[in-house]
């Protein structure tokens, strides 16, 4: 097997040397593996510069397979084999060996060659400090990932024993960093991934006690502890590289769900709240990276366009990397070219008359969608007290279209003897397709819609001037 794995490394070698030009940068990596779980090894990285993580798919040849990278700065892989995972620390100019039994990696895992210190002080810190399982915490479609050990942990025992605990935890990972057999020689930029490692993972298991506890703690217990244990930060920080990291994401990640601690994760506008609890608790990268990413995720699992649609511009102004800019206006793509860009559905309504129409034949003017039905008191009331308002934004050219879901043409009818609500009133034909054309679910529901047949929003400002937002966009 040693000569066939040699064969192996040399004919790849000479199969480079004619078809790549050989680069100062080359950094190789060859797996030696007994008992295969699969017939392929998967590495995935990150390539500076590169949205998208790079993955590599390695066809196992007796056991064995070679590759080479051509990276131009320290790189953390993720290796894949059958169930199995570990990370592979990479240099520019490594000549990397990885050997292990394929139905037991972690516990059989040995590295040789260029690289071995850095990579065996790599596996025997996740060895000893990194569980297989993980539980997960969902909310606005952002994912925090807890080990079993700290979940356990956490419900199990007061915050001054958990707290005690994670201290401990986190002496025995920094002196780990010190005393490990290999942590000597091992390169500096590798130990400072690790103390950030630790640093972080620290920072998500103090958050996590209230996550994992949240149903057990009234408010009056939830904010002395949240004072005595985390206190007051904002999170933010200069090194641009930190997001690349793992337990970092996951800690800003896992802050986002405990700033909204102790809402309730399955409120219809829990997006829109984690992303202002974002915006005032956060700062620089951390902070647009997770307003990029809840924009993108809603939109990805709900094919939802609203929190987009009221932050997309403000954030576009705003935020200094281009780079989530572009994946927002990516992964939207005809649904949002620029906010406010979403076509608002045409719909048909009767006229009291009784003849129809649809949306199209307000086209060129801005249209104000007040949707209500008589059995709605909020409604009526929202009508009542906003007339004053109507009126002025009735004077400016902006049409007032109120739009009834009442079933029937005598509902309406009565409904609009009895209360004749301010401005344009119609009746909507197909009130299920209406519905669901424009997500709703409650009444009163109230809509925009700009010259160009366009969606547009008002800000999110308490003290903004109504009037005013409706002038721009009139001049839109």
């Amino acid at each position: 097997m040693a000569i066939k794995a040699k064969m192996n490394k040399l004919y790849f070698l000479i199969i480079s040397a004619l078809l790549l030009s050989y680069s100062a940068e080359a950094a190789y990596i060859n797996f030696n593996i007994t008992s295969p779980a699969n017939p392929d090894i998967q590495l995935i990285y990150d390539i500076p510069g590169q949205k998208d993580r790079k993955i590599l798919r390695l066809k196992l040849r007796e056991g064995t397979a070679n590759v080479q990278l051509d990276i131009r700065s320290n790189t953390i892989i993720d290796v894949f084999h059958g169930d199995n995972a570990f990370k592979i620390f990479l240099r520019p100019s490594d000549d990397l060996t990885a050997a292990f039994d394929g139905l037991s990696p972690k516990q059989t895992l040995r590295f040789s060659g260029s690289g071995q210190e850095n990579n065996q002080l790599l596996a025997d810190y996740v060895s000893y400090f990194v569980g297989a399982e993980e539980w997960k915490y969902r909310g606005a479609y952002l994912t925090s990932y807890i080990p079993y050990a700290t979940h356990d942990k956490a419900g199990a025992v007061s915050p001054v024993e958990y707290f005690q605990w994670i201290q401990g935890r986190k002496s025995e990972m920094e002196n780990f960093l010190v005393t490990n057999m290999y942590a000597g020689s091992a390169s500096s930029d590798l130990k400072t991934y690790l103390r950030d490692e630790i640093k972080y993972n620290i920072e998500t298991d103090k958050l996590a006690y209230f996550l994992i506890n949240k149903d057990k703690m009234g408010p009056g217990d939830f904010n002395r502890l949240k004072t005595h244990y985390i206190g007051n930060q904002r999170v933010g920080f200069m090194d641009n590289d930190l997001i690349k990291h793992p337990a970092y994401v996951n800690f800003i990640t896992t802050y986002a769900h405990y700033l909204y601690l102790p809402n309730d994760i399955y409120n219809h506008e829990v997006a829109l709240q984690y992303y202002n609890l974002i915006e005032k608790n956060m700062m620089g990268r951390a902070k647009y990276f997770l307003q990029s990413k809840l924009m993108t995720s809603v939109f990805n699992y709900e094919n939802d366009t609203d929190l987009a649609a009221k932050k997309f511009s403000s954030f576009k102004k705003n935020c200094p990397y281009q780079e989530y800019v572009d994946n927002i206006t990516e992964i939207y793509g005809g649904a949002m070219t620029d906010v406010p860009d979403a076509p608002a559905p045409i719909f048909k309504f009767y006229n009291k008359d009784g003849s129809t129409a649809d949306l199209s034949a307000y086209r060129g003017k801005v249209v104000f969608i007040s949707v209500w039905a008589k059995w709605c008191k909020p409604c009526i009331k929202n009508f009542e007290k906003s007339e004053s308002i109507r009126a002025q934004l009735k004077k400016m050219g902006v049409v007032l279209l109120n739009a009834s879901i009442d079933n029937d043409d005598m509902s309406w009818k009565s409904a609009l003897s009895m209360f004749n609500p301010y401005g344009t009133n119609v009746r909507v034909t197909d009130v299920r397709g209406f519905k669901q054309q424009y997500g709703i679910s409650t009444i009163p529901a109230y809509f925009i819609v700009d010259r160009h047949g366009k969606l547009a929003y008002l800000s999110d400002d308490t003290n903004r001037d109504l009037i005013q937002e409706f002038r721009d966009i009139q001049q839109r």
